[in-house]
């Protein structure tokens, strides 16, 4: 069975390694295609008018018909509604995050997993990480980049001062700490060191492995302090942060015994650093997952209007589902759907008024994009 919750199968496959209010109103679309190649474009981030995402255009075959794994991080300007192409190294680069002019991502050009960073005003790309293990899935706000390391065999939270070139390590529990983010001196990320698993537990499934509990913990630069975020028992992950907010996925209503996993009942919830305070952000009884922050804004991957989508290729058959993005206003308190199509929209990520999101309309997964002003959607 396909599972869309990404970070539970990445945070699965670390756990194997250690072990041995309101009705939501629909929008009229105003989507906008920020790619169109009939290849896999994803993992979109966005700051002011740039939005960069993963791009397999220029993957490619060998004579003897074996697959080349080249991806590449590209770039499009909203304003001058230019695109550019950042890396052009033939190996694997993903999972790209912005701030400013600079762009870091994940790249395997040295066969092992860096991170490396591409600065717009100056031209240049500079790699941030040489240890011989791997680096994954860089987050960046300011001059710090945040990433989880496995040199320690487990994966851990490290960071980089650009400005200073010092590099830290934020964890050192024995468990794995996943999915960091950060926003100003606020590191947040997935941690295991509550799950508990015994070895017998690693032949569990992913459904029974979600019964367990992980938590959403942080880092307080400025204090040196870790806390605790989540402590009910059950599972949450892939935080996402704004000044005092930070969003996650939630499991702690779930009903994880029917086969279909789109039963199960995900949530998104949030945490208030200043008050303290812990809300369910959303209740309807289908999956919410995946969240991302912006000011009042929270959007996310919704499935409450799942139905088996038509006309669609074969070879995606266990993609036939409709996913779409809503959002949540913190202040107003009311919930809207912002995409109607039926097929599925995923991964968003929001800047300002405008959300981006991977789009499968069009059988391949695209870019798109559209701005909240002039919708009644207004962060």
């Amino acid at each position: 069975m396909s599972i869309k919750i990404k970070t539970a199968i990445c945070f699965w496959t670390f756990l194997l390694l250690i072990a041995t209010g309101s009705v939501a109103a629909q929008t009229e679309s105003t989507d906008i295609p920020i790619t169109t190649e009939e290849s896999d474009q994803n993992d979109p981030a966005i700051y002011a008018d740039r939005v960069v995402w993963t791009d397999w255009r220029n993957a490619n075959t060998t004579p003897d018909e074996s697959f080349i794994w080249n991806a590449d991080i590209y770039m499009y300007n909203t304003s001058l509604e230019e695109e550019v192409q950042i890396t052009a190294n033939v190996s694997l680069q993903i999972g790209p995050a912005i701030y400013g002019n600079r762009i870091v991502w994940t790249d395997m050009r040295n066969g092992n997993a860096d991170i490396y960073m591409y600065d717009l005003t100056s031209g240049e790309e500079i790699q941030l990480t040489d240890n011989r293990s791997d680096q994954w899935y860089p987050a960046i706000y300011d001059d710090r980049v945040v990433w989880e390391d496995t040199r320690k065999g487990n994966a851990d939270i490290y960071m980089y001062n650009i400005t200073s070139g010092e590099e830290i390590q934020i964890t050192s529990n024995g468990a794995p700490q996943i999915d960091p983010v950060i926003y100003g001196d606020i590191i947040a990320w997935t941690d295991a060191r509550n799950v508990n698993l015994t070895e017998e537990d690693m032949n569990l499934g992913l459904q029974d492995l979600l019964l367990f509990n992980a938590d959403i913990y942080m880092y307080d630069l400025s204090s040196g302090e870790e806390k605790q975020v989540t402590v009910n028992e059950s599972w949450q992950e892939g935080p996402a942060i704004y000044e005092d907010r930070i969003v996650w996925t939630d499991m702690r209503n779930s009903n994880l015994t029917p086969d279909d996993w789109m039963q199960w009942n995900v949530d998104i919830y949030m945490y208030d650093l200043t008050s303290g305070e812990e809300t369910q952000i959303t209740t309807d009884g289908s999956n919410q997952l995946l969240p991302a922050i912006y000011r009042d804004s929270i959007v996310w991957e919704d499935y409450r209007n799942h139905a088996e989508a038509t006309d669609i290729n074969p070879i995606l058959e266990e993609l036939q589902w409709n996913s779409d993005i809503y959002m949540y206003n913190i202040s107003s308190r009311e919930e809207k759907q912002i995409t109607a199509s039926e097929f599925s929209q995923e991964y968003p990520a929001i800047y300002e008024e405008t959300v981006v999101w991977v789009d499968m309309r069009n059988r391949y997964p695209d870019i798109y994009m559209t701005n909240l002003t002039g919708q009644g959607l207004q962060s």
